[in-house]
């Protein structure tokens, strides 16, 4: 996990989006997860860059403990132009990205296994992916 957020922290600084990490100390991951997880959080990390590339330059991430979970939140504006259907965003073949093949956000549904629960909401323009991930 902290190799990918690694590289998207310089992807993003490459791009010159402003990548707002704030992870909890408390955060503690089953090893058998990371495979899965590395995978959902990459394709998470890739959506939230690409729609800030073309919005406000600005990707948030918060990750914290609850008594139950870990709840990671990945925050980005929706670009202007772009509208979003989020009863169709998750199937196979639907994408907003021109030149995509909008295999994406279908994967992290099928890896969201195990107790790990990914869900997305629109709240005034903000795309909002929250995943909640057991403890260890």
């Amino acid at each position: 996990m902290q190799s990918t957020l690694y590289s998207k922290l310089i992807d993003a600084e490459k791009r010159q989006i402003k990548f707002d990490v704030r992870i909890n100390e408390g955060i503690q991951l089953r090893e058998e997860r990371s495979i899965d997880l590395v995978r959902i959080f990459g394709n998470v990390l890739d959506n939230a860059l690409d729609a800030a590339e073309e919005s406000d330059k600005v990707v948030q991430l918060s990750a914290a403990p609850t008594e139950k979970c870990n709840v990671f939140r990945v925050t980005n504006m929706i670009p202007g132009d772009t509208t979003i259907d989020l009863s169709k965003v998750a199937r196979f073949g639907v994408t907003t990205k021109q030149g995509h093949m909008g295999i994406g956000m279908s994967n992290i549904r099928r890896l969201a296994r195990q107790g790990i629960t990914v869900e997305q909401t629109i709240d005034d323009r903000q795309f909002v992916t929250t995943i909640h991930v057991p403890k260890a």
